[in-house]
């Protein structure tokens, strides 16, 4: 009896292992190189993520960002005489992500993010809508110059990472509910807010404005 029992034990200690094992390699068996890559988030090259969702780890300072406002006009077409004109129209700002950062990170520097990616909202952080912003002024640009009105608008940001959820395709059918959790570390979220003051930008018209 005491035998039967003990081998009985064994057989039910392998088939345990045996299952643990398989539902590991299960999991395990996912074709997908380099999870954490943000390539993958919805939307962006890859997008075979479910989401992904930005977490924002701490708040840095506030950074004032200058922002073209309407087209810049110019009086470099060889006259003499100086030029009075109106300088302006509107502009529209979105949040902006960098990558590759750390903590303290210059919000206008570094790697930045195609136009238009956008992660999902979590706990610790929120998206914010692009802000639109309206002016004009009356200008006297002289020969050589060309002035544009400049924008200068206060953003906030936001250190942190971007969580990368996966289903796992692998498991059996209706059963795709586990979810691998990759981390995209050193990413952060510049954002616009209501809060600007405008002037006027003139330079040569062989610079850049």
């Amino acid at each position: 009896m005491r035998c039967t029992s003990f081998f009985a034990l064994v057989a039910l200690a392998a088939a345990t292992s045996a299952a643990t094992i398989s539902t590991v390699d299960k999991r395990k068996n996912v074709d997908r190189p380099d999870p954490a890559n943000l390539d993958h988030c919805p939307g962006h090259a890859t997008g075979d993520a479910d989401t992904c969702t930005f977490e924002s780890e701490s708040q840095g300072a506030d950074a004032v960002l200058e922002h073209i406002v309407g087209s810049p006009v110019d009086n470099c077409k060889g006259g003499t005489d100086d030029i009075k004109t109106t300088i302006g129209g509107d502009t529209s700002v979105a949040q902006t992500w960098k990558y590759g950062i750390s903590a303290g990170f210059s919000a206008d520097g570094g790697e930045e993010l195609p136009v238009g990616v956008s992660f999902e909202s979590s706990d610790t952080w929120s998206n914010t809508d692009a802000k639109t912003f309206r002016q004009n002024i009356d200008v006297t640009i002289q020969p050589g110059k060309k002035a544009a009105l400049v924008a200068k608008v206060t953003h906030k940001t936001f250190f942190g990472r971007v969580r990368l959820n996966y289903g796992d395709p692998s498991g059996e059918p209706g059963a795709n509910d586990y979810h691998y959790v990759w981390y995209a570390n050193g990413v952060g979220s510049v954002q616009p807010t209501d809060q600007v003051t405008y002037d006027q930008r003139i330079v040569n018209c062989d610079q850049d404005i």
